[in-house]
């Protein structure tokens, strides 16, 4: 859930915005429990966020003692684990922030990583401090992840 006070153009006035993940409508749900908690005229907005698809491109060099297709696989694994991938939406969050060096953190956390030797997003170089998503908005890596050019 990620919340902010922005203008609302459904209500045609400033509105706290809530924006959420979950695979089904919880509109309502949230808009009736929020509703409960604050003044009956407090403007809100319940959303739900929206994917932007996004492509990233990561190439390492790993520990020549290990296969390349383990280490890729621990690496997709790391990244987009729900519980602690810094890839996963539940994670990353709503309208916030990939961190360059958060990325090159995780990476190299992975067992058999020896370097990051490439970082693309989209099709340009990664080379800024980080990429932030639009507010209400989250990243979306869906099929869109390559590692040393592989998709899976």
């Amino acid at each position: 859930v990620a919340a902010e006070w922005r203008w609302s153009e459904t209500l045609q006035v400033p509105a706290a915005h809530i924006y959420y993940l979950a695979d089904g409508d919880l509109t309502e749900l949230i808009l009736n429990k929020l509703r409960g908690l604050t003044q009956p005229d407090t403007p809100i907005q319940v959303e739900r966020a929206l994917p932007t698809p996004a492509r990233l491109s990561i190439q390492i060099t790993w520990n020549p003692k290990r296969f390349e297709v383990d280490v890729l696989a621990a690496l997709r694994s790391a990244l987009t684990n729900t519980d602690s991938g810094i890839l996963a939406p539940e994670i990353l969050g709503i309208g916030k922030t990939l961190f360059r060096s958060q990325l090159f953190d995780a990476v190299l956390s992975v067992t058999g990583v020896l370097s990051v030797t490439g970082l693309s997003y989209g099709d340009l170089p990664f080379s800024t401090f980080g990429i932030k998503s639009a507010a209400g908005h989250y990243f979306d890596f869906t099929n869109q992840l390559f590692l040393n050019g592989r998709n899976e």
